[in-house]
């Protein structure tokens, strides 16, 4: 998943330094390199970022840049998507929160936070990654059309297969007995008879 991923470059003992200083922190420009890269990797996915949840909004920590919406500055304050609204209370105490369906300001989109651990097992920040459930529904029904179309080449096949058993080995032998049948025609008493006698 992203999400695991995008956690991964980010040092947890470093959050405040990268909330602080920005991109004068020690690492912060390979973790936002990174975060791009993540961004870019697919276009089912969105918005890649970092913030830490407080209770007066979410600190961004980490926003990769999107052809629609500019990255947000380290420290930044954005306010809670009334979507999250139910999940707040997890989030305010670090605790992991499920995948959320929310359909808001920026979209259809399918929302996965990872949490991110300093060296004392206390959450810093949450790693965020936004995919389109556009996307995902498109991929769906492109899905399903493969299966259906390979369902009916199956189908096909196998109808063809029956076709060709049904013709070499029921109705080519009736035929055949029917060929046979017809030269022998009782025409009289006498062919009657000599067919009974051979």
């Amino acid at each position: 998943c992203v999400a695991n991923v995008a956690s991964d470059v980010i040092d947890g003992n470093r959050v405040d330094d990268y909330i602080r200083l920005g991109e004068a922190a020690d690492g912060y420009a390979r973790v936002a390199k990174r975060f791009n890269d993540l961004a870019g990797s697919t276009e089912s996915i969105q918005y890649v970022y970092a913030y830490r949840i407080l209770e007066d909004g979410c600190h961004v920590v980490f926003d990769a840049d999107t052809p629609d919406t500019p990255a947000g500055k380290p420290g930044e304050v954005v306010e809670f998507d009334s979507d999250f609204m139910d999940w707040l209370p997890d989030l305010l105490a670090g605790k992991e929160v499920p995948p959320i369906i929310a359909h808001g300001q920026y979209g259809w989109l399918l929302t996965v936070y990872k949490p991110v651990y300093n060296s004392q097992g206390v959450c810093q920040c949450y790693v965020g990654v936004d995919v389109s459930m556009d996307h995902i529904t498109r991929n769906g029904y492109e899905f399903l059309a493969r299966v259906v179309s390979l369902f009916f080449g199956f189908f096909l096949l196998l109808l063809t297969a029956a076709i060709w058993f049904a013709e070499y080995n029921i109705i080519l032998p009736i035929n055949a007995l029917d060929l046979a049948t017809g030269s022998s025609v009782y025409t009289s008493d006498e062919a009657r008879a000599n067919t009974v006698q051979n």
